[in-house]
């Protein structure tokens, strides 16, 4: 009787594929839960998940005999296009303030974008990862909150940042405060909707999620950022109103206890609060209208600076007088940073990518079915932040912090399970 020969070839390719695709599924786990962790942490992680995507890119290749092509416009990532008219702008902004050196290492200003095109396609298709991505998100925010208070209520600062904020385990306040706003908006998205029951494990238990939620809540509160307090009230309030009005009553009710509570109970908050109550303009106000001069002044230079800035990398320091004796090297805002480094060209295409980040989270909310709450959750959820990071953005540059950036366009990508994309693979059927 003759045998069927076998292909020990093909078995061994799929089993590689099969390896890769697990291994990926594990960085993107890892990759959430190191937001919260220093830098270096997630930039690494980034690059091994990069790498192996390009693995697996060459090994679908290699199994069909497939030539690589470029995906249509049409089936890039949501968010491609604004992506890539930012950074040709940074490029031109380059350019025109320093040459072709210059504009290279500007567009290298931009490489955390690089996150949210690994994670979106190691991610589109994966609808059950959701579930995983989440609590590892969750509870490393958790614990970084739980640090914060610790660090400030017992002056154990674990950075080398000493002032009345806590930091968590990252270097400063405005890293922490902008990666807590979108982690503590997600966790009560999942709690204010019921959707935290849909993830993986022992997390969908309100016993351990709720402990969860208040631990990323707690970091919002002891990062001691007025901006990132702002921020994180209009998107819980978004969150809330688009539940239920009834909601959205008591949320605001219990901010407010909060923020009394706060105010006899812990003097940060007074610190922060009372000058600003008292109509006074305290150091760190005054410090914000001397590089918002600065700024402007920067941009009013010449015609040049006027249509395309003084260049991504070019904003000039601001030294500031006062004790401190501080040196500013950005605006203080994404707004006067944008129009003064990349000119009203560069601001228009960096609220074009602001509003369609908010587009998109919108659309997932609203086109997400009915009995898929975990991605209705999430949607919610990105939605708060990124109208948070956009407020606080008025008076921070959260926008150009690492740390907030690489966990800002992560959670875009989460959004990835609405939207399929099957390859880039021409002439030949990758059935």
């Amino acid at each position: 009787m003759q045998t069927e020969p076998t292909d020990k070839t093909s078995g061994t390719t799929s089993s590689l594929g099969e390896h890769l695709e697990m291994l990926q599924c594990w960085l993107l786990i890892a990759f959430a839960a190191s937001l919260s962790l220093p830098i270096t942490i997630p930039w690494i992680i980034l690059t091994v998940g990069i790498v192996v995507g390009i693995v697996q890119i060459a090994e679908r290749i290699r199994q069909n005999g497939a030539k690589f092509a470029l995906p249509p416009v049409k089936e890039l990532p949501p968010l491609a296009v604004p992506i890539a008219a930012l950074t040709l702008v940074y490029f031109l902004s380059g350019l025109a303030n320093g040459g072709l050196k210059e504009a290279m290492a500007s567009i290298g200003v931009m490489r955390s974008f690089l996150v949210y095109f690994w994670a979106y396609y190691a991610f589109r298709s994966r609808q059950e990862l959701l579930a995983k991505i989440s609590p590892a998100l969750l509870l490393f925010g958790a614990m970084g909150g739980v640090a914060a208070t610790v660090e400030h209520q017992f002056h154990l600062h674990i950075s080398s940042f000493k002032y009345l904020q806590g930091t968590g385990f990252l270097s400063g306040p405005m890293a922490f405060a902008g990666v807590m706003q979108m982690l503590a908006l997600l966790a009560l998205s999942f709690w204010l909707t019921g959707s935290f029951d849909q993830l993986a494990g022992q997390f969908k238990k309100r016993t351990l999620f709720v402990p969860i939620a208040l631990g990323n809540i707690l970091g919002i509160i002891f990062a001691f950022e007025r901006s990132a307090w702002l921020g994180f009230s209009f998107g819980a309030m978004l969150i809330a109103s688009l539940v239920s009005r009834k909601l959205a009553l008591r949320v605001l009710a219990i901010g407010v206890v909060i923020a009394l509570l706060g105010w006899f109970a812990l003097p940060a908050v007074q610190a922060r609060m009372g000058s600003i109550l008292r109509g006074e303009q305290e150091e760190s106000s005054r410090q914000r209208m001397q590089v918002w001069t600065s700024a402007i002044e920067q941009y009013n230079s010449s015609l040049r600076s006027e249509i395309i800035g003084v260049g991504p990398r070019k904003f000039q320091p601001v030294p500031i007088e006062g004790p401190n004796k501080e040196v500013l090297d950005h605006a203080h805002s994404n707004y006067l940073q944008s129009l003064t480094t990349t000119g009203v060209v560069g601001l228009l295409v960096y609220l074009w990518l602001s509003i369609a980040s908010l587009r998109l989270a919108w659309q997932n909310f609203r086109k997400a079915r009915v009995d898929d709450r975990l991605t209705r959750g999430v949607s919610l959820g990105v939605l708060g932040g990124i109208v948070s990071l956009m407020i606080a953005g008025i008076f921070e540059y959260n926008f150009g912090t690492g740390n907030v950036r690489l966990a800002q366009w992560f959670l875009l990508a989460l959004l990835s399970t609405n939207h399929s994309w099957l390859g880039s693979f021409s002439k030949t059927d990758i059935s």
